[in-house]
C-alpha cells in the first residue's frame, strides 16, 4: 500500500517527513455548531424567583405554564469563530436530534436546570446538562459565589456517559 508524504507546508519544525503540523490541521477544521437550549428547566420540588442578581442578566422571563422554566437570551454569551452557537427550544429538541448530529458540525446541546439562589443573592447553584449522543453526555454542578464585584465559578462532574 503506497501513502503519499503530506505537502512540504505541513511538515514539522524537525522537517521529519512522516508528522504533519498539528495547528495545519485544526486551522482547516469547521466550527462547531452547539446548541444551547432557551429555557432554565426546574424540578417539581423548586420554584423559580422572580429577582435575579447583577450577573445574572441573561434571563428574559419567567414561565407561566405548568412546568416552570425561565428563559434565557444566548446573545450575551460570548462568541468565537471555533464554536456556532445556536439558540433551541425544548419542544424543537426531539424534531432535529436524528439529523441534526450528521451535519452541521455538530458540537451538542447544553441545557440548565434549577437556577437557585441563596437569601442574601450572594451564592447560585445550577446544573449544566450537555449531550452530544446517548453514549456522550454529562451533567455538572456548577457553585457560584458573588466575590469582590463578580461571580466566582465552581464546577463539579456529577455523571458521565
Amino acid at each position: 500500500m503506497y501513502v503519499p508524504l503530506p505537502p512540504p507546508d505541513m511538515h514539522d519544525s524537525t522537517y521529519y517527513e512522516g508528522k504533519m503540523k498539528p495547528d495545519s490541521v485544526i486551522r482547516n477544521l469547521k466550527p462547531l455548531t452547539v446548541y444551547i437550549n432557551d429555557s432554565i428547566r426546574y424540578d417539581s420540588a423548586f420554584k423559580p424567583k422572580m429577582d435575579f442578581p447583577v450577573g445574572f442578566s441573561f434571563v428574559k422571563e419567567i414561565s407561566t405554564s405548568l412546568t416552570p422554566a425561565v428563559y434565557i437570551d444566548i446573545n450575551s454569551i460570548l462568541r468565537s469563530k471555533e464554536v456556532i452557537i445556536r439558540s433551541i427550544q425544548s419542544s424543537e429538541i426531539e424534531n432535529i436530534l436524528s439529523t441534526v448530529r450528521y451535519r452541521d458540525n455538530y458540537g451538542g446541546i447544553i441545557s440548565f436546570q434549577n437556577l437557585l439562589f441563596s437569601k442574601d443573592q450572594k451564592k447560585a447553584y445550577f446544573e449544566v446538562h450537555y449531550f452530544k449522543g446517548k453514549l456522550n453526555a454529562s451533567t455538572y454542578v456548577v457553585y457560584a459565589e458573588w466575590r469582590n464585584g463578580k461571580w466566582k465559578y465552581q464546577l463539579k462532574q456529577l455523571s458521565i456517559s
